[in-house]
């Protein structure tokens, strides 16, 4: 079983002959993202040490998975502690791995 499950948005993306992850988790507010063709088992989160291409790629698939996320109206929930509804991930949310 995935130690990682938890509420969160998965988009996936080809980049030349390379396939990566991006993962959102709601709770809190973190991003994972993996290069699946150099790490199939997923234990090297880019996001710790990114190059200026990985953050790169992973500004555009933040941008896709919110634009898909809002296209599509997708449901995120809502928090338990005050009935709130569960915001998206924010815009370019990722830079804050810069």
């Amino acid at each position: 079983m995935d130690e990682r499950f938890s509420p969160s948005t998965l988009i996936q993306t080809r980049v030349g002959e390379e396939y990566f992850k991006l993962f959102y988790f709601y709770e809190t507010e973190e991003f994972e993202m993996y290069n699946i063709t150099k790490d199939i088992s997923e234990k090297r989160n880019i996001l710790n040490n990114p190059t200026s291409k990985e953050m790169e790629i992973a500004l555009q698939m933040n941008a896709d998975m919110l634009a898909w996320l809002a296209t599509n109206n997708a449901p995120t929930g809502t928090w338990v502690k005050n009935k709130e509804k569960v915001p998206y991930p924010k815009v370019e949310g990722v830079k804050k791995y810069q």
